[in-house]
């Protein structure tokens, strides 16, 4: 059972484009409980959020400022705990939500925890699908550009996508952009 708090969404260390458009479009559809939050923002991904009009808050990866009350942790686009580049509670309860089959092995899941690991090309896929399942209503323009341009960079602007990439690109766009 989780207790009501805040529920971070941490990127990896990196802060590549996949993995803060994973973390701002999931905490976005979460709401005023959740906040996108990891060590480091790349610059095209600062710049793109910033355009969209999406917040991200820097961790410190030797002390890390965790909110008071917080309920879960979920944790975008990372094989393994050592690519987000902090430590995180050990009484929390955390959601992994990966893309990489090689190193997601990594993780140690308890009963109180969850790992979604799907064979896709970007992270943002996944959580546009579950959006699209579940949290339609939240979806607008500034977070379908935020997804597709995590999918693209990820994708090597295409070059690595598959068709489920291209269809999902697709449905990102919509007949409104």
């Amino acid at each position: 059972k989780i207790s009501k708090g805040v529920v971070p969404v941490v990127t990896h260390r990196n802060g590549d484009m996949d993995t803060v458009a994973s973390a701002c479009a999931l905490s976005k559809s979460l709401g005023s409980i959740s906040r996108p939050m990891g060590v480091h923002l790349s610059k095209v991904a600062r710049e793109v959020i910033g355009e969209l009009g999406f917040t991200f808050s820097r961790l410190d990866s030797e002390r890390p400022a965790w909110p008071r009350s917080t309920s879960a942790i979920i944790v975008v686009d990372a094989g393994g705990p050592g690519q987000i580049g902090i430590k995180l509670p050990d009484d929390i309860p955390i959601c992994v939500i990966d893309h990489h089959a090689n190193s997601s092995h990594n993780w140690i899941i308890s009963d109180q925890d969850l790992h979604i690991n799907m064979g896709v090309c970007a992270t943002t896929q996944i959580i546009f699908e579950y959006l699209n399942m579940f949290r339609l209503e939240t979806i607008d323009n500034s977070m379908r550009k935020l997804l597709l341009t995590g999918l693209i960079t990820d994708t090597g602007h295409y070059r690595h996508a598959d068709s489920r990439a291209l269809q999902n690109a697709s449905e990102m766009l919509s007949d409104d952009i």
